[in-house]
């Protein structure tokens, strides 16, 4: 049409740098998309209109925009950005491998030979942002111990993986008293992204080795959204991190696809997930208020006519810090260590204290077998 015609005649002419075109150097380079007349969000888009093909590159780093305002018809755009070349043997794990490559050498194996016992690895109260050790410090330890529990992923190949928080996955800034602020290395928000960080990095080191994936999430006392004043509401920070990790993967399209369990509703403080034909029934445990009262506290609820407690043979719990083993009226209740920086005042007040640890065990037949507690 004659409109087209003279749309192309009076085509605005980009800056040189936002000119189409692709320079490469040994690893890969820049381009640019050149003028377009609409937004172009999609990374392969860019890629093709640049001339570059998006199954053997990918972009990196931030993609700048030059934008050309028309008072008559639509603005023109181009876009600028750094890329790479994809290598043969980078996919979707490659993230876990490099992670794991750090900690100890194991190599993924596919989905279909993961046919043994299933497994559980459990973290609770790992309180980021606590004072104690630094972050760095603390991340680091965490990672070793992550490393070692993969290796033992990796030897079991459980046909079922269930990668538990437990509670308590950041310090909070109004969790245990108003002035609790002073005393964080991390403002909430850092302490929520790295949180959101350390679950993710979890889920990609250990789910290479196994076959269906299931993450818990529970409530907590660290978690709960609170002010000056006490609770507000039912909102809980590590459920929030949780549901987000679990979108991230839902709209990333990653051939790891977990499924998350969270509580049945608003006011439940257990989650329940079916191993098989037997249930495990996770919580944080603060309700309890003391370890040794763990047991009729799961006995009451199993009492509750609206409890699945009823029907469950295995509880994995949290918050007292210290690992432990117990049988109680025909269950197995299994205490978590912590992964926080360290407790001086408990310590200083009890005389108790804890290594920082990952928890893991195998399910055979709705039971405990070979439960480790795994420091860095």
């Amino acid at each position: 049409m004659l409109r087209d015609d003279l749309n192309k005649l009076t085509e605005p002419v980009p800056p040189k740098k936002y000119r189409q075109h692709a320079e490469f150097d040994n690893d890969g380079g820049t381009a640019a998309t050149g003028p377009v007349r609409r937004m172009v969000t999609d990374y392969a888009e860019l890629l093709t209109l640049a001339g570059l093909d998006p199954t053997a590159f990918r972009i990196v780093g931030k993609v700048q925009q030059w934008t050309k305002t028309h008072h008559d018809r639509e603005d023109t755009y181009s876009f600028f950005f750094s890329f790479e070349r994809i290598t043969a043997a980078e996919d979707d794990n490659a993230l876990a491998r490099e992670l794991a490559s750090q900690i100890t050498p194991v190599t993924p194996v596919h989905v279909e030979a993961a046919t043994g016992l299933p497994m559980v690895v459990a973290v609770s109260d790992t309180q980021i942002g606590k004072e104690g050790a630094s972050p760095e410090g603390i991340d680091r330890l965490f990672c070793r111990a992550l490393g070692r529990a993969a290796a033992e992923v990796e030897n079991n190949r459980p046909r079922i993986l269930i990668i538990a928080d437990c509670g308590d996955p950041i310090e909070g800034i109004t969790s245990s008293a108003p002035n609790q602020i002073a005393t964080n290395t991390l403002s909430l928000d850092d302490q929520l992204r790295l949180w959101a960080r350390r679950l993710t990095q979890t889920i990609l080191t250990l789910a290479p080795f196994a076959g269906e994936i299931h993450v818990v999430s529970v409530p907590s006392n660290h978690g709960e959204i609170r002010n000056a004043a006490g609770k507000i509401g039912n909102g809980d920070y590590g459920l929030g991190v949780a549901r987000t990790v679990e979108e991230a993967f839902i709209l990333h399209g990653s051939t790891i696809q977990p499924v998350f369990h969270y509580p049945d509703a608003p006011h439940e403080v257990i989650t329940y997930v079916p191993v098989e034909d037997h249930l495990i029934a996770f919580f944080h445990g603060h309700h309890a208020k003391q370890p040794e009262r763990i047991p009729q506290w799961v006995a009451n609820q199993a009492a509750s006519r609206r409890s699945r407690m009823r029907d469950a043979t295995i509880t994995v719990n949290g918050h007292f810090h210290s690992p432990s083993y117990r049988y109680s009226r025909g269950r197995e209740l299994v205490g978590l260590p912590c992964f926080d920086p360290g407790s001086p005042w408990f310590e200083n007040l009890t005389g108790e204290y804890s290594n920082p640890a990952l928890t893991t065990f195998s399910v055979n037949d709705g039971r405990v077998i070979d439960l480790r507690f795994i420091e860095p």
